[in-house]
C-alpha cells in the first residue's frame, strides 16, 4: 500500500527543504497506516503533498455576521483541503514518531455503522474532553482536538494509531468506533 501511495501521489518540496525517498517513505506509511484495512481509494480526492521544513504561520480573516473583519495569525504543522494538497511541517512529521466526505469530524462510514451512534458518541467525548480541560485535568488527547469536531477526530484517529491504549481508557466508545471505520485493532498490535 506505501508503495503504491507513492506512486499514485506527488511528493513536492517548499521553503528550501530536499525532499528524499525515505521521507516520502515516513509520509506514506505515515499516510496508509489509518486506512490499513479502508484502501487507498480514501484518498482518492487528493494528489499532492506538499512538505515544509517546519511549523509554519497564516493570517486567517473571518468577517462576523455583524461584518467586523477579525484577522488572527496561528501556527500550522500541516494543512490540507478536500480536493488538495495537503502540506506538511517535516520538522512536526519526523517529531510525532509515527503519526502521522465533508470535515466535520464524520466521515462517509461504512453502510454497518449508524452515523448517529458515531455523532452521538463524538460529541459526548467532545463535550467531556472541554469539561476536562476547562477544569485543568490531565488527558492523553491534545487541547487543539477541542478547535471544531473535524480537529477532534484527526486527534484521536492520530492516537488511535499511535497511542490507542490512553484513547481506549478515556474514551473507550470513541475507540470503538474508531476500530470499526479503520477496520483494526491496534490495541491489539501495539
Amino acid at each position: 500500500m506505501v508503495v503504491r501511495f507513492i506512486e499514485k501521489k506527488t511528493f513536492e518540496a517548499a521553503d528550501g527543504l530536499k525532499l528524499v525517498e525515505p521521507m516520502e517513505a515516513v509520509i506514506a506509511i505515515q499516510a496508509c497506516l489509518p486506512i490499513l484495512n479502508l484502501g487507498l481509494d480514501w484518498y482518492r480526492n487528493w494528489e499532492t503533498i506538499v512538505v515544509v521544513p517546519r511549523h509554519f504561520a497564516q493570517t486567517r480573516r473571518l468577517v462576523d455576521p455583524a461584518g467586523v473583519v477579525h484577522e488572527s495569525k496561528e501556527v500550522d504543522i500541516g494543512r490540507s483541503w478536500d480536493k488538495g494538497p495537503v502540506v506538511l511541517s517535516w520538522e512536526d512529521v519526523e517529531a510525532s514518531g509515527w503519526a502521522d466526505g465533508a470535515v466535520n469530524g464524520r466521515p462517509a462510514l461504512h453502510a454497518a455503522m449508524d452515523p448517529k451512534s458515531w455523532q452521538v458518541t463524538f460529541l459526548a467525548a467532545f463535550k467531556d474532553l472541554e469539561r476536562r480541560l476547562n477544569k485543568g485535568l490531565r488527558t492523553a488527547i491534545d487541547s487543539y482536538a477541542l478547535e471544531s469536531p473535524a480537529e477532534f477526530f484527526a486527534v484521536v484517529s492520530e492516537l488511535f494509531c499511535e497511542k490507542p491504549h490512553p484513547l481506549r481508557r478515556e474514551y473507550p466508545d470513541v475507540y470503538e468506533l474508531l476500530a470499526q471505520f479503520y477496520r483494526q485493532d491496534p490495541g491489539k498490535r501495539l
